[in-house]
């Protein structure tokens, strides 16, 4: 038996049916019929001899006699299949859609004994999903990842930044919680399931039990991350005065940064603040200033930072689109002090916030919670991956007069956190102490 087979497109079946003629004789011409289900019902073709099928859905054809296989897509389709089984007697597989555009899929028999029986089966699958696709990943384990999301046949598939090691499983809505998703993963173990998502355009923040790059063995810890598919590529769109909150692990030690940052000069010049006081840029002393360049890499939508004092100091960076703000993006192994890894979330300085917002976010403490936003404070109703429920209340106050306006600091004093905010994502870090150093919490506001 001779399978042929393509993993970019869908195959179909022809039959052939006999006939029989009277008169003390007969003449039978030998056909191929085939039988379609879809999600294991009986499918009729439409007007046009096509069979409609959504994105996810499950195909079964059945020739009537042992058939080889072939596959044709229409013109520019991204269409591909999940667990595809085809021999002589059955092609079974799961049809996906990568695009927002309906597409055809072929799939055609042909009887192994007699090449000169063929049947074409005709797929018409509708479009897929809006949200499906791959994301750029970056997490407060303070490593990056690709993340692509089938929202047809809830099934997702983690892979490092360079596509290895990929994992996949499903993922499913919280019923107590609309627009919330729940991550299966047999790195799963804890009582309560604190690895979830929320989703907006071009973007989705969450938790995840990452790999923890500081520890010893394969340790898996829930940490946040935000993911973007849509990233800036033109220098000129960089421009802008940004608030970066982050943090840096070793082994040894959580610690976290708090500075503003600026592009300018059309998006080739990067400026951030690096003074154990928060300053604005404007206001940072001279000494304090360190200035990069900024170049494309080999990467669309990553750029290189370079110190211009220090080429030494050097690292990639992405600039995603989430609604109308950019966001700073950066994780990683750094490249000056082995062992270290770094997380840098940037959003643009926004001096007013709004009166308020519900939002939903993790950690670094591994739960997941809901915020209740408003321009002076915000509560957040939590559970840990133990199963621990916590409330917790903050009131902000503003920066001194030589602070960014679009920060602030909850409360006032040695141990306490900082907070930024761009109308649609809610972020704080601790201050850079034993006490608070290293916790990041993200969250999407609706």
């Amino acid at each position: 038996m001779r399978v042929l087979f393509s993993m970019a497109c869908v195959a179909a079946f022809a039959g052939l049916v006999g006939c029989g003629g009277g008169g003390g004789g007969s003449d039978s011409t030998p056909t191929l019929t085939t039988t379609v289900t879809i999600n294991g019902a009986a499918a009729v073709a439409n007007a046009a001899g096509q069979f409609v099928t959504q994105p996810g859905d499950t195909v079964e054809i059945t020739p009537s006699q042992g058939s080889d296989w072939t596959t044709t897509a229409s013109d520019g389709a991204a269409l591909s299949l999940r667990n595809p089984s085809v021999s002589s007697t059955k092609w079974t597989a799961q049809i996906l859609n990568g695009a927002t555009g309906a597409a055809t899929y072929t799939v055609s028999a042909k009887a192994t004994a007699n090449a000169g029986l063929t049947k074409a089966t005709v797929l018409s699958v509708a479009g897929g999903d809006a949200r499906n696709g791959t994301y750029r990943v970056y997490a407060a384990s303070a490593l990056q990842y690709l993340l692509t999301f089938d929202f047809n046949a809830n099934v997702y598939t983690l892979a490092n930044a360079d596509g290895t090691g990929p994992v996949s499983d499903t993922f499913a809505s919280d019923a107590s919680e609309p627009g919330t998703y729940l991550f299966k993963s047999d790195r799963i173990t804890s009582n309560t399931n604190a690895s979830r998502f929320r989703v907006t355009t071009d973007a989705i923040v969450g938790a995840f039990p990452f790999t923890d790059p500081v520890a010893t063995g394969t340790v898996y810890a829930v940490k946040p991350f935000l993911a973007a598919r849509k990233l800036v590529t033109v220098a000129a769109e960089l421009d802008g005065l940004y608030n970066r909150l982050g943090i840096q692990r070793t082994a040894s030690s959580e610690l976290s940064q708090i500075t503003q940052t600026q592009f300018s000069a059309g998006g080739t010049v990067y400026k951030l603040c690096n003074d154990s006081s928060i300053y604005n840029i404007a206001n940072c002393p001279p000494a304090s200033v360190v200035t990069y360049t900024v170049a494309t890499t080999d990467v669309p939508g990553v750029w290189l930072i370079t110190n211009v004092a220090d080429a030494t100091d050097s690292g990639r960076f992405a600039m995603a689109r989430i609604g109308d703000q950019n966001v700073y993006l950066s994780a990683g192994a750094t490249l000056s002090t082995p062992g270290r890894y770094v997380l840098r979330v940037g959003v643009q300085d926004t001096p007013v916030w709004t009166t308020t917002a519900v939002g939903y976010g993790s950690s670094t403490a591994g739960s997941w919670g809901r915020v209740n936003f408003t321009s002076t404070g915000n509560t957040r109703n939590a559970v840990g991956t133990d199963g621990t429920a916590s409330s917790s209340t903050n009131v902000f106050s503003g920066m001194s007069a030589t602070g960014p306006a679009g920060m602030r600091q909850i409360p006032a004093g040695a141990s306490s956190y900082f907070a930024t905010y761009n109308g649609k994502l809610f972020a704080i870090v601790g201050a850079s102490n034993a006490t608070t150093g290293g916790y990041f919490q993200l969250n999407l506001l609706d």
